[in-house]
């Protein structure tokens, strides 16, 4: 008997999807076999170690102890930091390590396992001494220093770990890669069966975005005339290799996981993947000035401003204001702070743009708010101040849109309450956005270090919360009256645009200023939440980087007054703080140019020196320099309060030795061994009983040691001496 279906049959959602489903399980599993079975799917044991040899480090694998050669694997090791890193067979239950071929103790600060890139827990990784290694003591943290026998061929250790969570990491971890894998190859064919409606949908998008811009009257030539306006401003980070503190340490930097400890995982997926090496001249500073003539085109839509000639002459107090330069100092910041400010100001744009008449999404706002919580997470994520600037500028949008008057958006209490609330909400989803992933990047990658607690102080808010206020009242006093004890030089008109600003403000009349003096309260206290929430302690001025909106908007408010004779006296004043500016800037440049050239003289001055004692930075192995002190540099131009254009690598935390090595390493020079303080403590009556630099006698050779005395004080290390 034939069975025969009706005409009209069709299958039925359910069945639809009951079949996607045993679809996606059958490709999981097959794409998680092939990559947990290829080269992809194998677990990594990373170690970083200090070594003051050259030789090789090798690995045996082993099931029940049985090691043989060829189940093995070896990996170079240079003087100074390694970090080694070996794949781990699937079928592997035990470990011996040769930290080297010869006796030599080593340092280790790191020992942990990755999976398909992501650090695991997998619990303490202990070593155990085998052949030739006499021991191995814990040091602080996850590290420990392997101790072994002089003149030894062949050192041993054991290395213990829970195989069997390595093993269910790499099974989850394939099975996840699987996952992803048949997810995107069912959309794939999904997309190609319906290769046309999709199409039609992204056309309908690009239409959306393009009539968008083009509505707000965006132009290739404004940008264009923004860059070259901030290639002016800029020109000596185009064209000047400025190298300051900490730039050492970003130039010689291995392991971007830093950043992730530190909060900043975008910062991790920038260096990681656009900018692996940031401590450079040119490329990350024209990303900056980009990022920033885009940044400001958005700001100027959403607040409705005309991108003319009042536009255009108030740029410089938005991209030249001093706070740019603490930041631009640390070079690795700059491709962070790019994305960073592009992110915020198109939050900015996205939430306030039309005020919502004309939508990116499809449904609703929906597709709005997800653009801009994400924006603003991953801005975060650059800069944890950047959530400061989200309000500030939030609370500027505002106050223009009070001083436009526009009837048809029901200017009233109503409307502005609900705008905030939408602000709030959008900026505390983004929060903990940022959180969450934030928390799953420590999790694999690398730990929180504590970096971000040390801006957070509750228990002196709870204890005197009005000793906290005046704190927060005393440096805003400082910052908005232009004083030298933050900026480095007087800059008088500071205070004068923001009063000025504030009484063009009241002059709108009664009814406009009892909505926008709370506002612009806010637009003048919302930098200076972070100082509050350190228990009203100063800040470095690097974390205030909503002080350029600030004043950007008060000279803005100064140009768009009603009455013409107001707005050209305002123009004047606007002309003359900038001056001011540009004026501290140029210090600034001064400062940091006189200490680079010192600081290089002196290097130089070093290797010389040591060269006339018989020692060479070229020779097997490399001269042991140990250095008392540091050389204070300063000169007569500003020097900005936290910053470093005054600071001198010979002199910063009060003479750091392992800051001084690396210098000469990125300076060229060559890589130089670095003496623990167990070498270095001892040498401390020797360097008391030496002239201080620049007398003659003040770099003597010791022993094996090439000792430099730059100070009369001690450093931390050197002052550990006891008689």
């Amino acid at each position: 008997m034939d069975l025969k279906f009706p005409e009209n049959y069709s299958l039925s959602l359910r069945s639809v999807w009951m079949g996607f489903i045993i679809l996606f399980i059958v490709l999981t599993v097959a794409v998680s076999g092939l990559v947990y079975f290829s080269s992809l799917g194998r677990a990594s044991l990373n170690i970083e170690m200090q070594s003051s040899i050259a030789d090789n480090s090798e690995i045996f694998y082993g099931i029940d102890g049985a090691y043989s050669q060829e189940n093995s694997a070896r990996e170079p090791v240079v003087v100074g930091e390694n970090k080694l890193k070996f794949l781990l067979p699937h079928r592997v239950s035990s470990l011996r390590w040769d930290p080297l071929s010869i006796g030599s103790d080593v340092d280790v600060s790191r020992v942990f396992v990755t999976v398909y890139g992501f650090k695991v827990g997998v619990g303490k990784i202990k070593i155990s001494p085998m052949n030739d290694v006499v021991k191995s003591v814990d040091s602080e943290g996850e590290g420990f220093v392997v101790v072994m026998r002089e003149s030894v061929d062949d050192p041993q250790a054991n290395l213990e770990m829970d195989f069997s969570r390595v093993h269910r990491y790499l099974l989850i971890g394939s099975l996840l890669v699987g996952a992803i894998a048949a997810g995107c190859i069912i959309v794939f064919f999904k997309i190609l069966i319906n290769l046309r409606s999709f199409f039609l949908w992204l056309d309908d998008a690009l239409s959306r975005v393009y009539l968008r811009f083009r509505r707000d009257d965006f132009s290739l030539r404004e940008t264009g005339a923004l860059i070259l306006y901030g290639a002016v401003l800029y020109v000596y980070f185009l064209s000047t290799f400025s190298f300051s503190i900490d730039d050492e340490m970003a130039a010689l930097r291995q392991d971007q996981s830093v950043w992730v400890s530190q909060g900043r995982w975008f910062v991790y997926l920038i260096e990681r993947f656009i900018f692996p090496q940031a401590s450079v001249p040119f490329a990350p500073y024209l990303l900056l000035i980009v990022s920033m003539a885009l940044s400001y085109s958005l700001l100027l839509r959403a607040h409705r401003y005309t991108p003319g000639w009042k536009a255009y002459l108030a740029f410089p107090v938005f991209c030249a204001f001093p706070v740019w330069w603490f930041i631009a100092e640390f070079a690795s910041n700059i491709p962070s702070l790019a994305f960073g400010l592009l992110f915020v100001c198109l939050s900015i744009y996205l939430l306030f743009s039309a005020d919502g008449k004309v939508r990116l999404g499809f449904r609703g706002r929906a597709l709005d708010y997800a653009c801009v919580v994400t924006l603003l997470a991953c801005a975060i994520a650059t800069y944890q101040s950047f959530i400061l600037v989200f309000a500030t500028m939030a609370f500027g949008v505002l106050v223009t849109r009070v001083l436009d008057g526009d009837k048809a958006l029901n200017m009233s209490f109503k409307y502005v309450a609900v705008r905030c609330l939408i602000v709030f909400a959008v900026a505390l989803s983004s929060v903990v956005l940022y959180f969450l992933i934030n928390s799953v990047a420590q999790y694999y990658i690398a730990a929180d270090s504590g970096y971000t607690s040390n801006f957070v102080d509750l228990a002196a808010i709870v204890a005197d919360p009005v000793g906290v206020l005046r704190g927060v009242f005393v440096e805003a006093n400082l910052i908005y009256s232009g004083s030298a004890d933050r900026y480095g030089a007087d800059i008088s008109f500071s205070i004068a645009v923001i009063l000025v600003a504030t009484i063009f403000l009241i002059g709108y009349g009664r009814r406009r200023a009892v909505l926008i003096l709370p506002l612009w309260v806010g637009v003048l206290a919302a930098p200076f939440a972070l100082i509050f929430m350190s228990g009203g302690h100063p800040l470095p001025l690097r974390t205030m980087i909503a002080l350029a909106y600030v004043y950007w908007l008060a000279c803005m408010i100064l140009l768009s007054h009603r009455r013409a004779l107001l707005t050209i006296l305002a123009g004047a004043l606007v002309v003359i703080y900038e001056i001011q500016l540009v004026g501290v800037n140029s210090q600034y440049i001064a400062s940091a140019t006189i200490t680079q050239s010192k600081d290089r003289m002196l290097a130089e001055e070093i290797y010389q020196r040591i060269g006339s004692l018989g020692g060479s930075f070229d020779q097997i192995p490399a001269p042991k320099i140990d250095v008392y002190g540091g050389r204070v540099s300063s000169n007569v131009y500003a020097n900005g309060w936290s910053s470093t254009m005054q600071g001198s690598f010979f002199a910063w935390d009060g003479g750091n030795l392992r800051r001084m090595l690396y210098y000469f390493e990125v300076m060229g020079y060559g890589k130089l061994p670095f003496l623990e303080q167990s070498e270095r403590i001892p040498l401390t009556p020797i360097f008391e009983e030496m002239p201080v630099w620049p007398s003659a006698g003040a770099v003597k050779k010791v022993g094996d040691y090439y000792l430099v005395r730059l100070g009369k004080a001690p450093d931390t290390v050197h002052a550990k001496f006891v008689k």
